[in-house]
C-alpha cells in the first residue's frame, strides 16, 4: 500500500475537491456525478454515476474540463465514502488508469502495489476516486469483503 498523498487531495470532514467539468453551473446542494471523469451537475441522462453532492456553489463557465476552481482542484463535494481511502501505482502503458476512468470504472488488482483498469485476469479492488497530478498513482475506495 502506498502512503503518497498528493497536495491535490484535499479532504474536509465529509467532503472532497474533486476535478470538475467545464461550463458546469452548480448550486450547494445539487447532485454530483461522474462524466468523463470530471464532476458535473446532475441531469436526466443515461451513464452518469453518482458521486454525492455540491458543498459549494460552482460556475466554471468558459473554463476547460480539470482545470483549477478557485486556485483549487475543485470544488468541494459532499461524498459517501468508507473510512479511508488508498494509494497505489497506476499500471503503465495501455493498462494504465487515465481521467476518463475516474468515478466511472472500476480499479482491478495488477499486483502487490498496483491498480489497472483492465477486467482479463484481475480481481475487483475498489472505486476509483482520483489521481495524482502525474497520474503515476491512483486512489481508490476499496472494495471490502469482494462487495460489487
Amino acid at each position: 500500500m502506498s502512503s503518497y498523498v498528493g497536495q491535490d487531495f484535499d479532504r474536509l470532514d465529509d467532503c472532497l475537491r474533486l476535478k470538475v467539468k467545464g461550463d458546469t453551473v452548480a448550486v450547494i446542494g445539487d447532485i454530483a456525478v461522474w462524466s468523463g471523469g470530471y464532476i458535473t451537475v446532475g441531469s436526466a441522462a443515461t451513464g452518469l454515476k453518482i458521486a454525492g453532492t455540491f458543498a459549494e456553489d460552482v460556475d466554471t463557465t468558459g473554463i476547460t474540463d480539470g482545470a483549477l476552481f478557485r486556485g483549487y482542484v475543485g470544488p468541494l463535494v459532499n461524498v459517501p465514502k468508507p473510512d479511508k481511502l488508498f494509494w497505489f501505482d497506476n499500471a503503465s502503458g495501455g493498462d494504465a488508469i487515465v481521467q476518463a476512468d475516474v468515478g466511472v470504472k472500476p480499479a482491478y488488482i495488477n499486483g502487490a502495489r498496483a491498480v489497472t483498469d483492465t477486467t482479463t485476469s484481475r480481481s475487483l479492488a475498489g472505486d476509483i476516486i482520483k489521481l495524482s497530478a502525474d497520474a503515476s498513482k491512483v486512489c481508490i475506495a476499496i472494495k471490502p469483503y469482494g462487495a460489487a
